[in-house]
Formats: structure tokens, C-alpha cells, sequence
């Protein structure tokens, strides 16, 4: 995969707008080395597409966002009797 994506996408200019779209989406703007970017979490948008020549389906990434922490819950359970010792 990371051959064809490589392939569909030529030229530094959109190798450097894919970077930026990545860094914006984790949140780190100015990265001096790559090792800032990894493990951060971020959302893929992919839709699956035929592809042409062969008919198989594929994925093709179309952009990248941030990816929202889970909310909290805040909420203080009901009671404080166990789940398996209730009745």
C-alpha cells in the first residue's frame, strides 16, 4: 500500500502538504524531527474506491483530523455495592 500511495501522490510539494495536514491534526505545528509525531493519535478519513484497472476495492485517504479524547465520566457511580454482589 504505502508503494501505490507513494505513486498517486508525486512531487515534494504535496509530500510537504500532507506532512502539514498530519502535524496539524496532532497538534504539532513546527516538528524539528520526526520522533515528535510519533504515537500521537489522529483520525484517518478513508473511503474505500474501485479501483480502475483491476476492480479491486482499495482505500484512499482523503484528509486527517484530530482525534477527540473519549469523554469522562464525571458522574459518582450509584452505589458502592460491587455489580456481582448486587440483587
Amino acid at each position: 500500500m504505502p508503494r501505490r500511495f507513494a505513486q498517486r501522490r508525486a512531487g515534494p510539494r504535496s509530500a510537504r502538504a500532507e506532512l502539514s495536514a498530519i502535524c496539524r491534526a496532532v497538534g504539532v505545528l513546527a516538528p524539528n524531527d520526526s520522533v515528535e509525531l510519533h504515537n500521537l493519535p489522529l483520525v484517518l478519513h478513508m473511503p474505500c474506491k474501485k479501483r480502475e484497472d483491476t476492480g479491486e476495492i482499495g482505500n484512499e485517504i482523503r484528509g486527517y483530523s484530530k482525534k477527540e479524547p473519549p469523554p469522562v465520566n464525571t458522574q459518582a457511580p450509584a452505589s458502592s455495592t460491587p455489580p456481582w454482589r448486587r440483587s
